[in-house]
């Protein structure tokens, strides 16, 4: 696994992820709403922790910060099977979009219906991390592609940066 391009693939995952929540909900009221699901476990943490929990424009901002910065990580292992790595991040896609859909209902503090309530939310949750594992998989590909291709532009920086780990 490539340091470099793992994270650069993680966080195209990660923005593909949030970029399809945040697109689909505006279009479509009956839509996963993955955010709301994000602000209850923060919410929730804040109570657990006695803080106090943030206005909703910033409870909002520290959930996407979250989530891109977790699924970013998350995503960054699909490079692990280097000869498969679609399959690894697929997999993992499939993994989290099931962990989000199911998991709420394990927690009286969450609420099912933000992933899980209809056929339709719990199949467009886990497409939608399918789908960014798979492009974190193919950005991973791409960009180790481009850094092995011992071009003079590369810095020495950039091909340092890019070792197996």
């Amino acid at each position: 696994m490539k340091i470099l391009s793992s994270i650069a693939g993680g966080f195209a995952g990660a923005c593909v992820v949030t970029l399809l929540n945040e697109i689909v909900k505006k279009y479509d009221k009956r839509a996963p709403r993955i955010d709301l699901l994000g602000q209850e476990v923060a919410a929730e943490a804040h109570n657990s922790y006695d803080s106090p929990v943030p206005s909703q424009g910033k409870l909002y901002k520290e959930v996407l910060t979250g989530d891109l910065l977790s699924n970013t990580v998350y995503f960054s292992i699909a490079g692990a099977n280097q000869k498969q790595p679609e399959v690894q991040g697929g997999m993992q896609g499939i993994m989290a979009g099931l962990s989000a859909v199911y998991a709420p209902g394990l927690s009286s503090a969450l609420n099912v219906k933000h992933t899980g309530e209809t056929d339709k939310k719990k199949i467009l949750t886990t497409a939608y991390y399918f789908i960014g594992g798979i492009v974190a998989a193919k950005v991973m590909k791409w960009v180790d592609e481009k850094l092995n291709d011992n071009s003079p532009r590369h810095s020495r920086l950039l091909l340092a940066m890019n070792k197996d780990i």
